[in-house]
């Protein structure tokens, strides 16, 4: 339903589903993160949804966040975000 929502380019209804759920698995996660992804001047939002992810989860997810980076314009203050969770990926810092 996450991802219906994210291709129809309806983030706030993602949002809503993603956040009444009980579980969050991988596959939601990276979902949700996509969505951020498609929506330009989100990324301090997305940095956000990160920055909630499971420590068992977070391997699967810095992936997406990678794309994330890629797909976004960032402006030199929002490249300072992206900092962390690289530093999280290769030295395991959180």
């Amino acid at each position: 339903m996450i991802a219906d929502f994210i291709r129809s380019g309806d983030l706030d209804s993602a949002l809503r589903v993603f956040e009444s759920m009980k579980v969050r698995t991988t596959v939601t996660w990276n979902s949700i993160l996509a969505g951020y992804s498609k929506k330009p001047g989100k990324v301090v939002e997305a940095r956000e949804m990160f920055d909630k992810i499971p420590e068992r989860t977070l391997f699967h997810t810095t992936h997406c966040w990678l794309v994330i980076c890629t797909t976004l314009t960032l402006s030199p203050p929002g490249l300072s975000l992206i900092k962390f969770p690289i530093r999280t990926l290769l030295h395991g810092i959180r």
